[in-house]
């Protein structure tokens, strides 16, 4: 940002024939065009660089933000995930692939399954970590 204050400082000059001798110090002016054209060309990095993001890291991205407003109990299960629809999160494979993610990142963490009185398939159940609610 101060390289680009810099070169607008150095356009003007030539534009308007001034001495370089006198802008040796970046103008507010020249500094506040130079951080607006980084604001710019960060939110066209943004969409350019997010078709590379892949979607388990933006599944995982999305829980991260439900998780982070509380809109998930502690502990919760891989189904109860999938069932609310969320972007990305709405097949159990790819909740199980977030959950997998934010485990490495210590957000979660899973429980040992328990089997349900009427047999069948034991619950995914998950514990969120306390921290991540702090902000």
């Amino acid at each position: 940002m101060p390289s680009l204050g810099g070169l607008f400082q150095l356009a003007d000059c030539v534009a308007t024939d001034s001495s370089l001798e006198e802008s040796r110090i970046i103008t507010l002016d020249h500094a506040q065009q130079a951080a607006a054209w980084c604001d710019f060309l960060e939110a066209h990095a943004h969409r350019v660089y997010s078709c590379a993001i892949s979607p388990e890291l933006r599944a995982a991205h999305e829980l991260a933000r439900h998780l982070r407003a509380g809109n998930l109990p502690s502990p919760f299960t891989t189904r109860a995930v999938y069932l609310k629809g969320w972007a990305g999160l709405d097949t159990p494979d790819r909740v199980r692939a977030a959950l997998e993610l934010l485990e490495e990142a210590a957000w979660v963490c899973q429980l040992p399954a328990e089997r349900a009185a009427k047999g069948g398939r034991p619950s995914e159940i998950w514990m969120v970590n306390p921290k991540v609610g702090a902000k």
